[in-house]
């Protein structure tokens, strides 16, 4: 999948607006890379990855994926920790990890009344 998307990518003309879904699908099979890795490794038949992180990037870097897996029902905001010390930590079960709370509070949270425009408002 990331073979065909970036030999895509490097079809698609920098102004075309099907480069950012082209981009989307790559950064998504990066982090399902990650994601079989922190799998892997939980069923102990791979080494941990352990990297330096900054939770902010990591965070910014994953909510376009989280947007997706709450659905449109949730809108999402990212509050970024002023003063935030990196940490050392593999990077798939940290996204992992936030991907899990995220749809635990989608599960548990009950719905309220729509806001403008049909959202769902939690």
């Amino acid at each position: 999948m990331l073979g065909y998307s970036e030999m895509a990518q490097s079809m698609v003309k920098e102004d075309d607006p099907i480069g950012e879904y082209v981009h989307i699908i790559i950064e998504t099979g990066e982090r399902v890379a990650t994601l079989t890795g922190q799998l892997l490794a939980f069923s102990r038949k791979q080494i941990l990855n352990v990297e330096v992180i900054n939770l902010n990037e990591t965070l910014e870097a994953l909510t376009k994926m989280l947007g997706r897996v709450l659905e449109d029902d949730f809108l999402l905001h990212l509050k970024k920790a002023d003063g935030l010390y990196n940490i050392k930590a593999d990077l798939g079960q940290i996204d992992q990890l936030l991907i899990n709370l995220a749809v635990n509070y989608r599960d548990a949270m009950p719905a309220m009344p729509a806001m403008p425009g049909g959202k769902t408002r939690y």
